[in-house]
């Protein structure tokens, strides 16, 4: 569907339509059944998730931390895809450990 001079990769409902005069668009919502995905964090995107840490646990210092309370802290930021069950190189929690540490400085 061309809407605007754009090229949209999904359909949009019929009522989500460029108005020309104003230069609008029209609000509209996803059609049922579609969602939408924000930002998701994996184990490998370190300087996100030690950021998010930093500004969550103020107070902790993640150069004490074991690597295994680490691991539970990381799950616990709201946009984190992995489990516990996440075979992760220890490097992994380094760069997370890494970018939470240099980001409270």
């Amino acid at each position: 569907m061309k809407s605007g001079g754009r090229q949209w990769d999904i359909p949009l409902p019929a009522s989500c339509f460029f108005v020309s005069r104003p230069r609008t668009l029209a609000p509209c919502l996803p059609p049922p059944g579609f969602s939408i995905l924000l930002t998701m964090y994996t184990w490998t995107d370190h300087l996100e998730v030690g950021r998010i840490l930093a500004q969550m646990y103020p107070d902790d210092d993640p150069w004490t931390m074991s690597f295994q309370d680490l691991k539970a802290r990381t799950l616990t930021v709201p946009e984190f895809n992995g489990n516990e069950d996440d075979d992760i190189e220890d490097y992994e929690l380094e760069g997370i450990q890494s970018a939470w540490g240099w980001g409270k400085e």
